[in-house]
């Protein structure tokens, strides 16, 4: 049957009173489908349709009014049309006034109706609510923290082809306390996320990839992957890939290509790529020695709390030698970086032993005994205590060049 007569054929129907043809025939004008898009017929049928209490209807007039579609938008009538849908579980309409809470369009924020018309979006299978609660679950917000739960959601909008969930999962099962670790499962949905070019998927594919992580090491595998990664928008990807150029991972690329990189992450505020050049510019390595530089580096990546490159500020004032010696200095960035010495970095290819770190309780008991020998003017004492705290600065300057 050809459009025209297929169209000819509901519209004898509709204009008989028929309820499905109405809505197929409304529906038909306002998409363009078999027929010459035309909101006006669009909202005469739809408006017929909902008027017999046709579910579908009432949904599409409700997305036509939120949207402005052929008409003003009108977020008082797209609440009415979806508040109706949504009386018979209509997934999507469900999510959308989840949507419209949270957004306060037409009605004030309520966190209580949105989780309640996300849960029953989610229990209709919407993709978007199950993706969504799981990030409430995921963050704790407006419900208990539960891991296991977003990880469920998550999956659901996972296997249904929504990409950012895939990465979720993946994420999850990569690196998530609450969840038993199995880099086999991360991989394949890292994979799943990738192909549909979501760029973070692509950045931590490439970097399983580099680092061996259930596939073999495919160093060029892992370059092209986080080269593409870049090209998306990721601008953490770039700090990976010079970390990799350091490594010597890829043949032809030297330690210039790296600096280049690190420098280019530091644009977009990647403390640790500002902490690496920091350490190339001091030890000269990719280009010539440049302590001014590294100064910079290091100060910019501290004020954004890094607390690597608050240590290394630290030994600085401490030897005196890029800038005036200055034992308050040196304690007060000591300080700083106390807070944040943890063993994960902003990436996992920058791995700091635990046990090239100071003991932070110990730390907490010497820089209050160091704060009032300070106060009391004992420079001897000062000096003695600061460099126990930070040792000898030569080997903690190596120690911290881990890429």
């Amino acid at each position: 049957m050809k459009d025209k007569e297929y169209i000819e054929m509901v519209t004898q129907y509709a204009e008989q009173g028929d309820v499905d043809a109405q809505y197929i025939l409304g529906a038909s004008y306002a998409k363009g489908e078999k027929v010459k898009q035309n909101y006006k017929k669009a909202f005469k049928w739809l408006d017929k349709a909902a008027k017999q209490d046709n579910i579908d209807a009432h949904y599409l007039l409700g997305v036509l009014h939120y949207s402005g579609l052929g008409i003003n938008q009108n977020y008082k009538k797209a609440f009415h049309h979806f508040s109706e849908a949504a009386e018979y579980n209509h997934s999507e309409a469900l999510y959308n006034l989840a949507v419209m809470y949270n957004r306060e369009q037409y009605v004030k924020k309520d966190s209580e109706k949105i989780l309640s018309y996300l849960t029953k979006a989610s229990e209709q299978n919407a993709i978007l609510a199950h993706y969504d609660l799981g990030l409430l679950y995921y963050e704790g917000k407006w419900v208990k923290e539960d891991h296991k739960k977003a990880l469920e959601l998550f999956t659901k909008a996972g296997k249904a082809g929504h990409e950012k969930a895939q990465f979720k999962v993946g994420t999850i099962y990569y690196k998530d306390e609450d969840i038993i670790q199995s880099y086999e499962k991360a991989f394949y949905w890292f994979t799943k996320a990738a192909e549909q070019d979501d760029p973070d998927a692509m950045h931590n594919l490439g970097i399983m990839h580099h680092l061996g992580q259930s596939t073999e090491i495919d160093n060029n595998k892992a370059e092209e992957l986080l080269s593409k990664s870049i090209k998306l928008g990721n601008t953490d990807a770039l700090y990976d890939l010079g970390v990799m150029y350091y490594r010597g991972a890829i043949k032809g690329k030297t330690l210039t290509d790296a600096l280049s990189l690190f420098n280019e992450a530091a644009k977009y505020n990647n403390t640790y790529a500002m902490y690496n050049a920091g350490i190339m510019y001091i030890q000269g390595k990719g280009t010539e020695a440049n302590p001014k530089k590294a100064l910079e580096m290091f100060s910019k990546s501290a004020a954004l709390n890094n607390a690597l490159s608050n240590f290394q500020l630290a030994n600085l004032y401490y030897e005196g030698k890029i800038v005036e010696k200055d034992i308050q200095q040196a304690l007060n960035f000591l300080k700083k970086s106390m807070y944040d010495l943890k063993p994960e970095s902003h990436s996992r290819l920058l791995l700091i032993e635990d046990s090239n770190r100071p003991n932070i309780e110990e730390l907490k008991k010497m820089i209050s005994v160091t704060e009032k020998i300070i106060a009391d003017g004992d420079l001897d004492a000062q000096n003695a205590l600061v460099e126990f705290l930070l040792g000898d600065t030569t080997d903690n300057q190596q120690n911290y060049d881990e890429f």
